[in-house]
């Protein structure tokens, strides 16, 4: 990560927008300041933290930012790997009834079972493969009714 505070919270920000894993590299010397911009800018996510990997001192932590930093061995000496799964966001899944009645909707209006996945997995309200079979299912549903 970058040395500066201001950088490194920029950085951890963009790295996590997309919702990735991602690994990163510190030094000894820089790892509570890292771990405290991490906590700053993403306190929910999960750390797993590596130091002196196959040797006498090795040492794995895993928590948040915050339990790691308070964690870690006193004086932090050696090579450091830390692991960042950014926190969950904050998503409320809507009721399965209520994108039943989306597709349900969508189905009557005529629209095919592909566009209607496609659709619905664009505003976020689930997988895209989930969503096709879900809509298939209300499709078959709604056939053998009529």
């Amino acid at each position: 990560p970058p040395r500066t505070p201001e950088a490194r919270r920029a950085h951890f920000t963009r790295a996590f927008a997309s919702g990735v894993t991602t690994v990163w590299y510190e030094s000894p010397k820089r790892i509570r300041a890292t771990l405290a911009d991490l906590d700053a800018s993403t306190p929910g996510a999960r750390v797993f933290l590596l130091r002196e990997y196959t040797k006498l001192h090795e040492q794995q932590l895993l928590g948040t930012p915050a339990q790691v930093a308070a964690a870690l061995a006193q004086p932090v000496r050696g090579e450091i790997v830390f692991v960042v799964a950014p926190a969950a966001a904050a998503k409320t899944e809507p009721p399965p009834e209520a994108v039943d009645a989306q597709i349900d909707a969508m189905l009557a209006a005529g629209s095919p079972v592909s566009a209607i996945a496609k659709a619905l997995a664009d505003r976020g309200l689930g997988a895209r493969r989930h969503l096709y079979a879900r809509a298939t299912a209300r499709k078959r549903l709604h056939r053998d009714r009529a």
